[in-house]
């Protein structure tokens, strides 16, 4: 994707590309990792992989997921829980 990034020069496509790389560099689900494998073994690149990514991006709701990355800070909250509130002393 990266050789298709730097041959356009359509500023459209550079954006989309930029937004599924960004979402496929991410966690993916199994299934996913595996339909990305298949694709790599297949040696699938230029136009083909980008429309091929841009299917797959649409078929598992990754907006979705990018969303919830987006609104969760990095590192989880802690919790402080209260001995008291659990009977223990």
């Amino acid at each position: 994707m990266r050789l298709l990034f730097d041959v356009t020069t359509d500023e459209e496509i550079k954006a989309h590309i930029n937004v599924l790389e960004k979402a496929f560099r991410g966690r993916v689900t199994k299934a996913l990792n595996k339909e990305l494998n298949l694709l790599r073994r297949n040696g699938v690149t230029g136009e083909s992989l980008l429309k091929t990514l841009a299917n797959r991006f649409h078929q598992h709701n990754m907006s979705a997921w990018m969303d919830r990355q987006g609104s969760s800070p990095g590192h989880p909250i802690p919790k402080i829980v209260c001995s008291e509130a659990l009977g223990i002393s």
